[in-house]
């Protein structure tokens, strides 16, 4: 006398578990996407630096630099001081960085 199968409550509360679950999922993904993109520009700033810090060696010209600087990050400015290879991207402003600020706007420095 006990019914066979599923009632509709049980595979609606299933259901809503799944989807929940799957919510779940896209959220660290999303999350997943944006670290990975801060991460570049980490990198890419760094890289940036470094080819700098060579080049100064040879010149002082930062054009070319601050062209790649735009082709690779976001708003990207570098500068060259007596003490100091910065570049900012996002809204900072490279002569302002005293210190590393890494996201979707931040800075790099590097003492020389």
């Amino acid at each position: 006398m006990f019914p066979r199968g599923f009632t509709f409550i049980e595979i609606l509360i299933s259901l809503v578990l799944i989807s929940l679950f799957l919510l779940g999922i896209d959220a660290m993904q999303v999350v997943a996407f944006k670290q990975a993109k801060i991460n570049f520009y980490v990198a890419a700033a760094e890289q940036q630096l470094i080819n700098m810090h060579e080049r100064s060696a040879i010149t002082s010209d930062t054009s070319s630099w601050n062209q790649q600087n735009q082709q690779l990050l976001p708003q990207a400015s570098g500068q060259i001081t007596s003490d100091k290879i910065s570049i900012a991207w996002g809204n900072k402003q490279g002569g302002e960085c005293e210190r590393n600020i890494i996201g979707k706007q931040g800075c790099m420095l590097l003492r020389i």
